[in-house]
């Protein structure tokens, strides 16, 4: 009949497959821990939808799954900065939460660029 070995091995994967599973699996715990930590630093708590669009668009940027379209949601979400910070130009500023917010989005979204250029490298390598 059957083995217990045979029905309970996990398929036989070839090491750089392995190694491609871990780091995207290491890359998406770490777009998680970014995302957390900016919305819950300093004990504060941050609601993930907000009046302002840039935040919205940020907002779904981050939590893109499909490497594919992160790309095309990180220049989304630049793009609505850029326009909220062009309203600064015409009401004094905005708040001093809102301009650290901002400056810790375009952080983010920095990161989230390294992230992309990263998983595509080992793609276009293999």
């Amino acid at each position: 009949m059957f083995s217990t070995f045979a029905i309970c091995s996990p398929p036989r994967l070839e090491a750089l497959s392995w190694v491609l599973a871990l780091f995207l699996i290491l890359t998406a715990v770490r777009r998680l821990v970014i995302f957390f930590w900016e919305f819950c630093r300093k004990g504060e708590r941050h609601e993930l939808t907000t009046g302002h669009e840039w935040e919205k668009q940020y907002n779904v940027a981050v939590l893109e799954t499909d490497w594919s379209k992160i790309e095309e949601c990180i220049q989304a979400a630049e793009s609505a900065i850029r326009v909220r910070l062009d309203e600064f130009s015409l009401n004094r500023g905005g708040t001093p939460e809102e301009n650290q917010a901002i400056a810790d989005a375009l952080n983010g979204l920095s990161v989230l660029r390294d992230e992309v250029a990263a998983w595509r490298g080992p793609k276009r390598a293999g």
